[in-house]
């Protein structure tokens, strides 16, 4: 435990680096556009518009009501995925610093979080058209929002931890990463409700930890009661899998600048 909050006290040395680090990542990757990195936004907007005027003809689920959970899903499942995906390469692009100053491994994992948390916001304007022209019942339970969104970043951050020490010894697991999340957005109920499943069925969804990192976040913006099944995993998941990140990172940091 002390090796856990030692790496973490050395990583918040570097907070302002981070969030500098975070913001020129966007800038850099947008840079010379008109939308900058409201591209995304205007995509997952357009994306969700065409594929819930086809899928709620299809589940015969009323546009107003299905509408904004797809685009609710879809935003989140974006962060969660896009998270994962840039936490297989971070420490791999990080090769320089970490050979020839003193950031720490955490830093990597730091900027990708922040960064992907800041792309989230900013695609969040894109729900909150839709919840006005779809008159969503935005309530109380919006007050939640951020408490979840902590619980989620916390999640993706062991889990980035983990990502991304195991693909920079083994580089093929970035591809299987991928293709493992580019799969599973099609069998958990992101784009489609799990009401459309057998109730028999259902559970066999909900074992589905992501399905959990989703829910809970998307109940709050559609003005539900959070389901506190969710919000017990995605706890309790919490200390486990930060414990086993830590012992992950204390077992392989003497190692790890060998794997380039």
């Amino acid at each position: 435990m002390i090796d856990m909050f030692s790496e973490i006290r050395s990583s918040w040395g570097f907070k302002s680096l981070i969030l500098h680090s975070a913001f020129s990542d966007i800038k850099t990757r947008y840079q010379k556009t008109i939308l900058g990195p409201f591209w995304v936004t205007f995509g997952s907007l357009i994306f969700s518009i065409a594929l819930g005027v086809v899928w709620s003809t299809i589940f015969k689920i009323e546009i107003k009501t299905y509408l904004p959970y797809l685009l609710s899903g879809f935003l989140i499942w974006s962060f969660i995925s896009n998270t994962i995906i840039e936490s297989t390469s971070s420490l791999i692009s990080g090769e320089f610093h970490l050979k020839n100053t003193k950031i720490t491994i955490l830093f990597f994992t730091s900027t990708c979080i922040l960064r992907n948390l800041i792309i989230f916001f900013h695609n969040l304007i894109a729900f909150f058209l839709i919840a006005v022209v779809m008159d969503v019942n935005i309530n109380f339970s919006i007050f939640f929002f951020p408490i979840f969104l902590i619980i989620i970043s916390l999640n993706l951050y062991w889990i980035s931890i983990i990502v991304s020490i195991i693909c920079l010894r083994y580089r093929d697991l970035q591809q299987l990463i991928t293709l493992t999340l580019q799969v599973l957005i099609l069998i958990t109920p992101i784009l489609w409700p799990i009401d459309v499943i057998p109730e028999s069925k259902a559970i066999f969804f909900e074992l589905n930890p992501l399905y959990h990192l989703v829910t809970l976040l998307r109940d709050t913006l559609l003005g539900n009661t959070y389901k506190l099944n969710s919000l017990l995993f995605c706890t309790i998941l919490l200390p486990i899998g930060f414990i086993f990140a830590f012992l992950l990172l204390k077992a392989k940091k003497s190692r790890i600048l060998f794997w380039y």
